[in-house]
């Protein structure tokens, strides 16, 4: 099956803004679990205090390489996004969901873990769905198109007109 260019063109525009989307919500996810991680400090209990360091470190990692912009100040951070461009859509998808479950496990009843691990496992599913987007666009998949004759290979059209052949 080849695709058409016009679903071509239409599939990679979709790509590419799956791929924006995914960074914004990566940098929003990097502020987000940044300030309630170090909300989440705290607490009293050992293990929510490592939760929520854990999900400090994480929110400065996901700000570096979603938004190497914002921290123009560090001389690394070029090197660190171009080091981090190298990685498939997947990789990073299946890091950043096993990155926010982390700190779930650390501190499972509090509510400023989970609203901090919620938008980097976001962050995660978005570039899953860019890798699948990808892979289904490299295999030439058109979706739930029909054959040109209009029927299915191996349907039976004796079942709705009710005759017999």
């Amino acid at each position: 099956m080849s695709m058409s260019s016009d679903n071509f063109n239409e599939m990679a525009y979709a790509d590419r803004y799956i791929q924006y989307v995914a960074q914004g919500v990566g940098f929003i996810a990097g502020i987000v679990s940044f300030s309630l991680g170090i909300l989440n400090c705290l607490t009293l209990k050992s293990a929510c205090f490592a939760a929520g360091t854990i999900l400090s470190i994480i929110g400065t990692i996901l700000i570096v390489l979603e938004a190497p912009l914002c921290c123009i100040g560090l001389a690394c951070t070029n090197r660190v996004y171009e080091f981090s461009q190298r990685f498939s859509y997947l990789l990073r998808a299946v890091v950043y969901f096993v990155a926010a479950v982390v700190p779930l496990l650390l501190c499972l009843l509090s509510p400023t873990v989970w609203l901090g691990a919620a938008p980097v496992a976001t962050c995660g599913v978005l570039y899953g769905v860019r890798a699948f987007r990808r892979d289904q666009r490299d295999r030439g998949f058109e979706g739930d198109a029909e054959p040109a004759g209009g029927e299915q290979p191996g349907s039976k059209s004796n079942l709705v007109t009710g005759r017999a052949k």
